[in-house]
């Protein structure tokens, strides 16, 4: 039998037709089947948004502070944040301090969980000069039982003394040495007046002791005579009349030719 070629065409058209419509409906049963991934099947895992500590636990806020450049003879003071990050009463057992220059004060000695207490801790610069780093031990009945706090800064003095320090370097016995030394306040209005300036070496003298031109600050004469019972070293005391600070030290050395 024969087959006209239109009618051959026609009949292939059905035939690809069929294939492609019988292949959509395998995929889309064969995706029924399997499903889409449901997100209440793998749910995914909620973020922690808080730690859980079992017992008490200080954070301090911060633990270091720095007061930068500082005069002597000056009152400082912060205030550290003590926080209890733990689920328990935080118990303050005691607070100790490395030096005498260091003060604290405790605003309560129990803090309730998530509670925040306060420590002040004081210092007082003194004579003392250049950094100073000092430690405040926090003890607790938490797992860390003592927490470090540190407060840090550099004191300046009061007043410029030039030269800082008197180096003679190397001297003969019998010769004659002589420094100038300059002393002046730092600050305008730092109180001062130049009074008596001594040493207790035997091979030291002072002289020429008076007022600055400028009427602010000193100057004075450092006389050095090497002798066999001097001293290769030691400190020239100068009165200030600062109120607060009414003496002052200047050291000196030398070294003794053999």
């Amino acid at each position: 039998m024969k087959i006209s070629l239109a009618k051959f065409r026609r009949i292939l058209w059905v035939l690809i037709l069929g294939s492609l419509f019988f292949d959509g409906i395998c995929l889309a049963l064969e995706k029924n089947r399997r499903g889409a991934p449901s997100v209440e099947e793998s749910p995914l895992p909620e973020a922690t948004t808080e730690i859980s500590v079992d017992g008490p636990r200080l954070t301090p806020e911060p633990s270091e502070h720095d007061f930068g450049t500082v005069s002597q003879k000056s009152s400082l003071e912060h205030v550290f944040l003590l926080k209890n990050t733990g689920n328990a009463p935080l118990e303050i057992l005691s607070v100790e301090t490395s030096c005498g220059c260091t003060s604290t004060l405790l605003s309560e000695k129990t803090i309730a969980p998530g509670e925040t207490g306060e420590l002040k801790v004081g210092f007082e610069s003194g004579s003392m000069e250049g950094p100073f780093r000092k430690k405040v031990m926090v003890n607790t009945n938490g797992p860390e039982s003592s927490t470090k706090l540190q407060i840090k800064g550099s004191v300046q003095p009061l007043f410029l003394v030039d030269p800082s320090m008197l180096s003679f370097g190397q001297v003969s016995i019998g010769q004659e040495y002589r420094r100038i030394v300059v002393i002046q306040p730092r600050q305008p209005g730092t109180p001062f007046k130049m009074g008596r300036v001594r040493a207790m070496d035997p091979q030291i003298r002072i002289e020429n002791e008076r007022p600055l031109d400028s009427g602010v600050g000193g100057i004075f004469e450092v006389v050095l005579t090497p002798r066999e019972d001097g001293w290769e070293q030691g400190s020239i005391s100068y009165e200030t009349g600062h109120p607060e600070m009414p003496r002052g030290y200047l050291r000196y050395s030398a070294r003794r030719n053999q």
